[in-house]
């Protein structure tokens, strides 16, 4: 069995990425985790093809498009121990 314990870098990468688990690193079927750290006005694309995906803002707020559709100041907690996150299926 793989090693579960999921660490952050210090930085984000070029694109933003604190944590990154797939389930291949994890030694899992389907389930994978990423986390970022994006500075106000930074943007990001993920193409997800088949995959389900869950977008949880842990604090701050962002803006979310995909599939023509778009939803705006997803989130708005300072911080993850504000209050429930904000969620998108």
């Amino acid at each position: 069995m793989p090693d579960l314990l999921a660490t952050s870098d210090d930085q984000p990468d070029h694109d933003g990425t604190l944590i990154k688990v797939t389930p291949e690193s994890a030694g899992w079927e389907y389930v994978g985790f990423e986390v970022l750290g994006l500075e106000a006005s930074r943007s990001v694309s993920r193409h997800t093809g088949g995959n389900e995906v869950c977008l949880v803002s842990l604090s701050g707020t962002c803006y979310v498009s995909a599939g023509g559709e778009e939803w705006q100041d997803l989130g708005g907690r300072e911080s993850v121990f504000d209050g429930p996150p904000d969620a998108l299926y």
